[in-house]
């Protein structure tokens, strides 16, 4: 219990110090989610309702899509970038290549990421790229990167859970059309709402 207090109260500082200084550091809340062309989206951490089972067909290419999504604090907006395969190392460490690249943009002196402890978060791999990506910008007096991890099993903590929910509301609409993955990416930057990662920067000087 002792533990989980001074976790708390660290997360609670850094994120205060991060708010304190809008101009120097942007504060990122981060997760995951899988999106289905055909099954029914789960959604009883944020409430029930009833939506329409779509078929599973065998062997769709595509049968399901995965984003990474950030919420900025300073804004409230979301981005969104999509997973090729699924969740892994590689993909992490190319998801906060577009964190890095967009707050050196925004001409930041260090970005802030929320998140929880999925295996690709805390796998040795992103570690290790975390802490050299950090050694070279001291060097050079690039954007330093700093992750935190939330508690285990906390959703309710990370304030993009909820845009998941509207996301997975829109793209289970009836249609009388096949869901295509480019539908389907319409619908789900429609109902978060959401841009491209890439869009992340508000400004480019």
């Amino acid at each position: 219990m002792m533990r989980t207090t001074r976790t708390k109260k660290r997360r609670e500082r850094l994120i205060a110090w991060a708010q304190q200084h809008p101009q120097e550091v942007l504060l990122l809340w981060q997760d995951e989610s899988w999106f289905s062309r055909f099954a029914q989206p789960r959604l009883k951490a944020w409430g029930e309702q009833e939506l329409q089972q779509r078929m599973v067909l065998p062997q769709t290419p595509d049968k399901a899509l995965c984003y990474y999504g950030v919420k900025r604090h300073d804004t409230g907006e979301v981005y969104l970038y999509r997973c090729l395969k699924r969740p892994n190392s590689d993909e992490t460490i190319q998801f906060l290549h577009w964190i890095v690249l967009g707050a050196a943009l925004e001409r930041k002196k260090a970005v802030v990421v929320v998140w929880d402890n999925a295996s690709w978060h805390v796998g040795q791999k992103v570690k290790r790229w975390i802490r050299r990506y950090n050694q070279q910008a001291k060097r050079e007096g690039k954007v330093r990167l700093l992750v935190w991890h939330l508690p285990k099993r906390s959703p309710w903590l990370n304030s993009i859970e909820p845009h998941w929910q509207h996301g997975k509301k829109r793209v289970c609409e009836p249609t009388d059309k096949e869901l295509t993955p480019h539908e389907l990416q319409r619908r789900l930057f429609e109902g978060v709402p959401a841009k491209f990662i890439a869009q992340l920067p508000q400004r480019l000087s």
